[in-house]
């Protein structure tokens, strides 16, 4: 399945999220989530090359599995959140 083009506007509040609150790559073996990079775990990705990620990649599976479903109300936010 080829992933969604994401809307530039929808994209940059994205990644303005991610770069707020979420980090850059962990392996911390007490996390249950196991390796995460740009809030993205291999628990909930788990063939999907964790490390290797970059933020465009984060974007569109944000896109694809959140947003278009569930984090849409991102947008109503004021953008000091």
């Amino acid at each position: 399945m080829p992933f969604p083009a994401v809307p530039p506007a929808i994209a940059a509040l994205i990644r303005a999220v991610i770069v707020r609150h979420e980090g850059g790559y962990v392996h911390d073996p007490a996390d249950p989530g196991g390796e995460t990079k740009y809030g993205i775990s291999r628990r909930s990705y788990p063939r999907l090359n964790i490390a290797a990620l970059t933020l465009e990649d984060a974007v569109t599976l944000y896109y694809r599995d959140w947003w278009k479903g569930r984090l849409h109300f991102l947008a109503l936010l004021p953008p000091s959140m």
